[in-house]
């Protein structure tokens, strides 16, 4: 059980991938960046958060919020997962953790997958203070989120331990 704890931890832990720097030259519904990184492209979604979907006040808010902060501008991503389409990380820009300040503003909630994960608990932490605040989508009380934004007690529950998937990419 400790072991498979460790290996959870691992596989989501933002100091557990690989990191690379690079400029973003696109934003995509706040969460997927385009990425010039040694003269190649590549896609990158923030790890850990969700968004409002496209057409709501809210998402553009947070797509314009993520555009300020990085497009144009180099930032660090320390890769956590990588899948078909994009790489996962943790985005640096500065000192600014932009993954963290999407949450903060409320434009952003934890994936409930990741709450119980060590990077998850920071984010659960920066959450409950955005709600505590009424920040973004945070605002309205009795607003609804998707479900995969709360989550079910069962689903927090199956999500403790994250499996480890294929290794990372090498660039």
């Amino acid at each position: 059980m400790f072991l498979l704890i460790i290996l959870g931890w691992y596989f989501v832990s933002p100091a557990a991938g690989l990191a690379w720097t690079g400029r973003v030259i696109e934003v995509q519904n706040a969460l997927v960046l385009t990425v010039v990184h040694e003269n190649e492209e590549k896609k990158v979604r923030l790890f850990g958060i969700e968004v409002i979907q496209p057409g709501k006040s809210m998402a553009e808010q947070a797509n314009k919020y993520t555009t300020e902060m990085l497009l144009g501008k180099e930032a660090t991503f320390e890769v956590v997962d990588s899948g078909p389409e994009y790489f996962f990380a943790v985005v640096t820009q500065g000192e600014t953790i932009i993954n963290d300040e999407l949450v903060r503003q409320g434009y952003a909630w934890v994936v409930p997958r990741y709450q119980n994960t060590p990077y998850g608990i920071k984010l659960t932490s920066i959450q409950a203070n955005a709600k505590k605040k009424g920040a973004g989508v945070w605002a309205d009380k009795n607003g609804k989120l998707p479900l995969r934004a709360t989550g079910t007690a069962q689903e927090n529950k199956q999500n403790i331990l994250i499996k480890p998937r294929k290794p990372l990419f090498t660039f």
